[in-house]
């Protein structure tokens, strides 16, 4: 007990001997901190954003045979790159090839018939009337003009056969790589079942969504950069659906790259990077002039070779500068970005040029030397 009290009594002569410690509740009087500054600006603010997107195949096609029958011929694989024009799959044609040879031979007939007619007609008009009633005149013409009706019908019936048997054979109508194969030779295959997946990987688009806000200030032309691993490829905005998405309240941009390099591919999954400019109320600083807080977020104000913090309310995040509204802050305040986070109210305040200025950097320096002026002036 006797030790305790000899502490107490120690301390109090220790606080008798300093008044400015009792006085100032403790808080010795500091010196002037070093600070780095900067100038809060108006203006738009410099953001870039990363989206997700996926790569997809400008031409992809589900292919399948026009009418029903055996498979004969196969003549490609999944992986295999063909050309437009290509012959994959052949269907049985023979049921259509009996079609088109009776539809063939139907026209051949007619116009034998045709030719007979046209012959008696010219006949019968060379006798003149006296010769030749009326009425077999009329009947020669109208035999003939029936007989140039069943010509039409033929050469009609012969153009169906004709496409008939071309929806036997299934082309490729685009360059491009085989994906998926459906039927084997012997396979029997109903009109319109899919034989044949094509897709054009040598041209590509990659479709992102994004918010709303970013739909309204892109627009076709914007440029935008693909970002997967290290790969980096030069892209534009070439289409925006200005229509929100009910499922994922976003909007799709539609973006083509300005090169398709090889790990481009229809499917594969990367980063959209798009920069924008925006604006809107307050002052800029830069981020690095922001001090968060648990409660508040708050700006030094350097004045008068004095720190003044201002509370402030955090309406936009750009690239380097926030947007920012506090009482009393505007464009041209001198705010502290280095060795801020540790200044109270009204403390001196030495400005320091950064640690990386050096006499080569003129620019860097005399802009440093003006903010310093401004904080520094009256004192």
């Amino acid at each position: 007990m006797k030790r305790v009290g000899l502490w107490l009594l120690c301390g109090l002569l220790a606080a008798c001997e300093d008044p400015a410690a009792a006085e100032g509740g403790g808080r010795r009087e500091r010196g002037p901190a070093d600070v780095e500054v900067a100038t809060a600006t108006e203006g738009s603010l410099h953001a870039r954003y990363s989206l997700l997107g996926e790569a997809r195949a400008l031409a992809r096609a589900s292919l399948a045979a026009g009418a029903s029958g055996e498979v004969r011929d196969v003549r490609v694989r999944e992986g295999d790159r063909v050309r437009r024009g290509d012959l994959l799959v052949g269907v049985d044609p023979n049921l259509a090839r009996s079609t088109l040879r009776s539809a063939e031979a139907t026209r051949a007939r007619t116009l034998e018939e045709l030719a007979q007619a046209e012959r008696e007609a010219a006949r019968l008009s060379a006798a003149g009337n006296q010769a030749v009633a009326a009425v077999e005149v009329e009947r020669a013409r109208s035999l003939r003009e029936s007989l140039m009706a069943q010509q039409a019908s033929a050469e009609a019936a012969i153009a169906g056969a004709r496409e008939t048997l071309s929806r036997h054979r299934i082309v490729a109508p685009f360059d491009g790589v085989v994906a998926t194969r459906h039927v084997d030779p012997g396979d029997w295959v109903t009109a319109g079942s899919p034989a044949v997946e094509l897709v054009g990987d040598r041209a590509v688009e990659v479709l992102v969504r994004a918010t709303p806000e970013i739909g309204l200030l892109v627009s076709e032309g914007h440029p935008a950069t693909l970002v997967r691993g290290g790969e980096r490829v030069d892209a534009r905005v070439a289409g925006v659906v200005r229509a929100i998405d009910p499922a994922t309240r976003t909007v799709q941009l539609r973006v083509e790259p300005s090169d398709v390099p090889a790990w481009l591919v229809p499917g594969t999954v990367l980063d959209v990077e798009l920069e924008l400019e925006r604006e809107g109320e307050g002052v800029l600083v830069p981020r690095d002039a922001l001090v968060v807080g648990v409660v508040e977020s708050r700006v030094v104000t350097v004045v008068e070779g004095q720190a003044k913090p201002v509370r402030v309310e955090v309406l936009d995040r750009g690239t380097t500068h926030v947007r920012v509204r506090g009482e009393g802050l505007a464009a041209g305040a001198v705010v502290a970005v280095r060795g801020n986070d540790r200044l109270f109210p009204d403390q001196p305040v030495r400005v320091v040029e950064p640690a990386s200025a050096s006499a080569s950097e003129p620019a860097s320096s005399s802009s440093m030397s003006a903010a310093s002026s401004m904080a520094n002036g009256a004192r």
